[in-house]
């Protein structure tokens, strides 16, 4: 039993390691010989490890940040937006207009309807009936 606990701090250690360096939770799950799961389980289980684990973490995206840092400072201008965006997201997030918010449509819905009429009784009683079944449209093509 005690040569399983070994391996266990082992592998545990190896992880948090890895996850240090930046890697993924697969990535060092994976260096460590044991599964994704695995490592999600005992987090899960053993909040010591889930401390250690949100340090690692943090410790991996100070890495990153400061790999930008470094490339932003050369001049790499994709490298200085991605730092600003994530430095000031209220000032240089992505911000999409949606110009047909709020706007007219160019037939009113009685047009429609009397457009849908003129088809004739029949086919207009089906198309409702149709319509009504059918629930919401779908914008899956």
């Amino acid at each position: 039993m005690a040569d399983r606990t070994n391996r266990t701090t082992n592998k545990k250690a190896k992880f948090l390691e890895r996850l240090r360096l930046g890697h993924s939770v697969a990535a060092s799950a994976k260096s460590a010989r044991m599964g994704r799961q695995t490592a999600y389980d005992w987090r899960k289980e053993d909040p010591d490890f889930a401390a250690a684990w949100d340090d690692a973490y943090e410790c991996g995206s100070d890495w990153y940040e400061d790999k930008l840092r470094s490339k932003a400072a050369a001049g790499d201008t994709a490298c200085i937006i991605f730092a600003l965006k994530s430095r000031r997201p209220d000032q240089y997030r992505e911000r999409i207009q949606h110009d047909n918010y709020n706007r007219e449509l160019p037939v009113s819905k009685e047009q429609v309807r009397d457009g849908l009429r003129s088809l004739g009784t029949k086919d207009y009683d089906e198309l409702r009936a149709e319509i009504a079944t059918a629930g919401p449209a779908s914008t899956d093509a």
